[in-house]
């Protein structure tokens, strides 16, 4: 079990992944086919206008061509939302509004057997951003207005015909799209600075932090 430390007890189902150390604590090493993280539907994943998705991740290997590595995210064809690394070592993030697909692609690949921290925003305007070890990368807009989700199952890996092989440690969910001293925060804190948002006032949303400890 992999699980939520908010209140909404979102708790993870693990299949195949193993536990190894990972920059705060204890994180899941994905590696074989199928190796992944289920979280039963939940409204608090359904109904969004705003959204951040965050995740240190370490990657052994690029990926290939004609597939993709999902590193967290919901329904990604035709509805939802996703944080993923393309071909070949491209961090990626994506939304579905006003029946369209929205990427945000970073544009830099990255280095194998290295930690990165990563994060994805999607604001009610539409504009997204994305962020490798707390600077912005890359902004594009979207549609604005709600992200067009059914509902369904949130996955951490899996997902793609392709396994992420990796380690994957600190997925955290917010129904806000955070702004960069916030992710800055969370960055160099992990749990301690995703605790100082709510504490401070700062982010009065949902969130959930999917803590890959045993």
């Amino acid at each position: 079990m992999a699980g939520d430390i908010s209140d909404l007890q979102n708790d993870g189902t693990i299949s195949g992944a193993k536990w190894v150390d990972g920059k705060f604590d204890k994180a899941l090493d994905f590696s074989n086919a199928g190796d992944k993280i289920d979280i039963a539907n939940n409204d608090n994943y359904n109904e969004l206008d705003e959204i951040t998705i965050l995740s240190w991740v370490y990657l052994r290997r690029a990926v290939t061509s004609g597939t993709w590595n999902a590193i967290a995210g919901k329904n990604p064809y035709a509805n939802g939302y996703l944080m993923w690394i393309d071909v070949p070592r491209e961090p990626c993030g994506l939304v579905y509004a006003g029946g369209a697909r929205f990427d945000d692609r970073s544009g830099v690949q990255l280095e194998l057997e290295t930690w990165y921290h990563l994060a994805f925003t999607r604001n009610a305007k539409g504009v997204m951003n994305f962020y490798i070890d707390g600077k912005m990368i890359k902004e594009t807009t979207s549609t604005a207005g709600p992200i067009t989700i059914n509902a369904g199952t949130l996955t951490i890996a899996g997902q793609s015909p392709q396994t992420l092989d990796g380690i994957v440690d600190e997925v955290i969910f917010f129904s806000v799209a955070l702004e960069d001293d916030v992710i800055n925060n969370i960055m160099i804190n992990g749990l301690n600075g995703a605790l100082a948002v709510t504490e401070t006032g700062k982010l009065a949303s949902t969130w959930s932090y999917i803590k890959t400890s045993e």
